[in-house]
């Protein structure tokens, strides 16, 4: 996936409109002020524990959040995937292809062993020529 997402805007304006200091949300985080405001500024990336934790204290949907900064052709791979997921598709299709390699093989055998008998059958008939 190609798509960052830029944090910083969401964590600072759910910040001030809470009326909430930087230094406030550093302490809740064990940071330093500093710390919380790279992640602002996007010199750096929230630890997923940070995420969690400030989407507690926020009361933020950061799922819902990261959905909708996602392209929509991304959203419906996922929606598409989990269905298959759910319905068994993606075990049927295991199965499948693992019945097809097994049907090949048997077929790359049998062509093996038609070869060998081939190639068997005209060293017998050299030898009788030789002969």
């Amino acid at each position: 996936m190609s798509t960052k997402i830029f944090w910083g805007d969401l964590l600072r304006q759910v910040r001030t409109s809470r009326g909430i200091t930087q230094g406030e949300v550093a302490s809740v985080l064990h940071i330093s002020r500093q710390d919380y405001s790279n992640l602002e500024t996007g010199r750096c990336h929230p630890a997923p524990e940070h995420l969690a934790i400030l989407s507690n204290i926020y009361d933020v949907d950061l799922l819902q959040y990261v959905s909708d900064c996602m392209p929509v052709e991304f959203l419906e791979e996922q929606r598409a995937f989990k269905y298959n997921l759910a319905t068994g598709a993606i075990q049927k299709e295991r199965i499948e292809k693992k019945e097809e390699r097994k049907r090949l093989s048997r077929i790359r055998r049998s062509q093996m062993s038609v070869y060998q008998s081939r190639e068997k059958e005209k060293a017998e008939a050299k030898l009788v020529k030789a002969d």
